[in-house]
């Protein structure tokens, strides 16, 4: 039986909860954006924007970038071999 291979898979454990946050794209192509919130002087900031990016060549990226989402912390690219 075929199975759906996602190119991206996320999975957080979390103190407190019995289960783990899993997901992923539907498609092969798909990507995803996701923030990580902290709590911060009475307010809620985001302390980082996680982004994995599906380009046409069949590489993957996955971006990191500061709370303002505009300066980048780090970035990994994998090439396709397909």
């Amino acid at each position: 039986m075929p199975r759906n291979v996602r190119n991206f898979w996320l999975s957080f454990t979390v103190d407190g909860r019995d289960s783990k946050l899993e997901s992923g794209p539907t498609a092969q192509d798909g990507g995803f954006q996701g923030e990580i919130l902290i709590r911060r002087e009475g307010g809620i900031d985001t302390a980082v924007v996680l982004r994995g990016v599906a380009y046409p060549d069949g590489s993957l990226e996955l971006v990191v970038t500061g709370r303002n989402g505009d300066e980048v912390v780090g970035r990994i690219k994998i090439e396709s071999k397909r």
